[in-house]
């Protein structure tokens, strides 16, 4: 049987950070709750031999992927958005296996006096 592969994305899921980002002076004192959703597409080509041959080298590391995202989320912004452009910034840069990313940063408790479950961004990029 002969079969295409299409796209393959690799997703890594509610990794939770305690971070200190805000415009708020407090906040970038104090620090707060953050979740990030990051789903990271790949060359096709090199992840369909990781696919057929069970070989890391040939896919993406996802112990590698976290330890960069969390790197970036130590360093403070006052913006979410910031935040999540460095994070795509620094996955096309060290991954040269990742062609496209989304990150999604969400701070889970912002202080705006308001009922909800948090405030996010969500960045898009590609190579």
């Amino acid at each position: 049987m002969t079969m295409t592969l299409k796209e393959v994305t690799i997703g890594l899921e509610n990794m939770r950070f305690e971070a200190h980002h805000g415009v708020m002076p407090q906040e970038r004192i104090v620090g707060g709750s953050f979740t990030v959703n990051a789903t990271l597409r790949l060359k096709t080509d090199v992840a369909e031999t990781a696919c057929r041959t069970d070989n890391l080298e040939a896919t993406v590391n996802y112990a590698e992927v976290y330890a960069a995202l969390r790197e970036e989320m130590l360093q403070p912004s006052q913006l979410l958005e910031h935040a999540c452009w460095r994070m795509l910034r620094r996955l096309l840069q060290d991954f040269p296996l990742i062609t496209a990313a989304t990150i999604s940063l969400r701070k889970d408790t912002p202080p705006m006096g308001a009922d909800c479950e948090g405030c996010s961004v969500t960045l898009t990029a590609e190579r």
